[in-house]
């Protein structure tokens, strides 16, 4: 084994060691690991691990303390006292990671500067390190007979306002036992929805039958659909859950609904001669949302495929695979309520380039550090847009697909004016291109808008901290931005399309994931109304309100 491979098969050993002492709750040592030269210099790093929620000491945190920057990586840790203290002993080191780990907190994470090597020793203090307590849900997933639903998929997500679009992002996810009941824990603070969906062989053969009227041939087919705490299906009418730092919240039970489902059927066109077995995809249009996922499996010879029975909602049929060496795939979204959806194609494509032309202003000519990039919603395919003379285009090996723009200007003076393929305005965030037969117009301008503001309390003081809500403008493109308040008061908006916006701020939510759709809806109801021009910096002041009173 070479001397390299040594080392950092060494530095991975006591790391290990590491985490597995500090999971098995026994005290570390103070001293650094022998690695480290006799006669290199120490130094002492000190602190206090306490209780977020009351400042009360915690005793028994694991503290322990990692050399950054050179091979081999030291080691050491202790744990608290009585009093939440702990004193380290550490070899001489340019950066330290320290790591605070205790059972039913958050674990704490950080990075800090110490002594040169063959410097003095010198002393660190960092102060009070607050842990933050663990959270926990829990309930039952029955049916509307409040009878459990064994195996019923219980899921956690967070709103993502990824592309200014306000998404679901999943956070955990469990099944109920045969008792119907689940529990979600270890989870940090925060604003949460929990929903279930509950899935067997009569949903997916659409055998929950009844006559719909008096005509016993009036049959219609109904199966269980995604429901949202407390009862909704609709994830914008769902209540979401704000959970404080310590808390268990139990007997949150949700009543699975049924909903009429009808058949999704069609054809692929295009197939190659000879094709393999292949298979049909139906999955939820967002890829961070519960919902139905089926497949339909094609042998060679066939072409149709039919899903018999699919709740409404929003979807994406695709299918994708190789042959000859070549990745065929197509891509339709379709909506599924009130009828069946017949005669579906999906017309297979090789991948192809997507053609187009940024300008600004009207005028070919463009930023140097201009950064802007076309990217698929619902797969993993990201394409840095680069323009050549004239402002000209092409993006290799692209695919059917829904696509967004971004753009990425950290002078905050930039903004995508509009967006066209061929001579069809287009959003930024839905940009549907299935060929190759069609050119990606961007126009965009270096006349953003921007919005500077600060939150003030009762007493019109600046709060410390908190979250600020832009919803708007009122345009084809309508967008959520949420930004953190800082410890002064103040909040900036940037690169904003001109037009008229509604804003908010909260003194009790803390993060971007804080901006659920019952936030939005009172911000554009609540909200001051605010409008912005090209070039514009807007100044506010807003008084923070409560997203929750109680």
């Amino acid at each position: 084994m070479s001397l390299e491979k040594w080392e950092r098969f060494r530095s991975l050993v006591a790391v290990r060691i590491l985490a597995l002492v500090a999971i098995c709750g026994m005290p570390l040592l103070c001293q650094a690991t022998a690695v480290a030269p006799p006669d290199s210099l120490s130094q002492i790093i000190f602190g206090v691990v306490l209780d977020d929620r009351n400042a009360r000491p915690i005793e028994g945190a694991v503290v322990a303390i990692e050399a950054l920057g050179g091979a081999p990586v030291d080691a050491a840790g202790i744990q608290t006292g009585s009093d939440g203290g702990f004193r380290l002993s550490a070899s001489s080191g340019s950066q330290y990671r320290i790591m605070v780990q205790k059972q039913g907190f958050m674990n704490l994470s950080r990075v800090i500067t110490g002594a040169r090597p063959g410097t003095s020793p010198v002393a660190i203090d960092l102060g009070e390190l607050r842990l933050i307590a663990q959270c926990a849900i829990s309930g039952k997933v029955i049916d509307s007979g409040e009878k459990p639903l064994m195996g019923a998929t219980v899921q956690l997500s967070r709103v993502s306002l990824e592309g200014l679009t306000t998404t679901l992002t999943a956070v955990a996810m469990t099944t109920a036992n045969d008792l119907g009941e689940y529990r979600i824990f270890g989870l940090e603070p925060g604003t949460y929805y929990v929903s279930a969906l509950f899935q067997d062989l009569a949903d997916v053969l659409g055998l929950r039958q009844r006559i719909a009227g008096t005509n016993p041939s009036d049959i219609t087919t109904e199966d269980h659909a995604v429901t949202y705490y407390p009862g909704s299906p609709d994830i914008e009418t769902a209540r979401p859950l704000r959970l404080k730092p310590g808390v268990a919240l139990s007997n949150l039970d949700i009543p699975v609904t049924t909903a009429q489902s009808y058949s999704v059927s069609g054809l692929v066109t295009s197939l190659p001669t000879n094709p393999p077995t292949f298979m049909v995809h139906l999955q939820p249009l967002y890829p961070g949302s519960l919902g139905v996922s089926r497949g339909y499996t094609l042998s060679p010879g066939r072409a149709a495929f039919n899903f018999k029975s699919i709740p409404p909602g929003a979807y994406v049929v695709r299918v994708e695979f190789k042959s000859g060496g070549r990745l065929l795939s197509a891509r339709q979204e379709i909506v599924v309520g009130g009828a069946s959806v017949e005669g579906l194609v999906l017309d297979l494509r090789a991948p192809f380039s997507i053609v187009g032309k940024v300008s600004m202003n009207g005028s070919a000519d463009l930023p140097r550090n201009l950064q802007i990039s076309l990217n698929a919603v619902d797969r993993q395919f990201r394409a840095p847009i680069k323009p050549q003379i004239g402002g000209r285009f092409q993006i290799e090996d692209a695919g059917p697909d829904r696509y967004s723009i971004n753009v990425n200007d950290e002078s905050g003076t930039i903004y995508i004016k509009s967006v066209a393929l061929d001579t069809e305005t287009a959003g930024i965030t839905g940009i549907n291109i299935l060929d190759s037969n069609h050119v990606l117009r961007i126009e965009i301008s270096d006349k953003a808008g921007r919005i500077e503001g600060i939150a003030l309390d009762n007493d019109q003081h600046p709060i410390a901290g908190g979250l600020a809500i832009l919803l708007g403008p009122s345009t084809q493109d309508f967008r959520s931005q949420a930004v953190v308040i800082n410890r002064d008061g103040k909040f900036s908006f940037k690169s904003l399309t001109p037009g008229k916006y509604r804003i908010s701020c909260f003194s009790d939510l803390k993060v971007p994931a804080d901006a659920t759709w019952d936030v939005q809806k009172s911000v554009k109801e609540e909200g001051q109304e605010i409008s912005v021009g090209e070039g514009d910096n807007r100044q506010v002041s807003l008084k923070a309100v409560l997203a929750d009173p109680q």
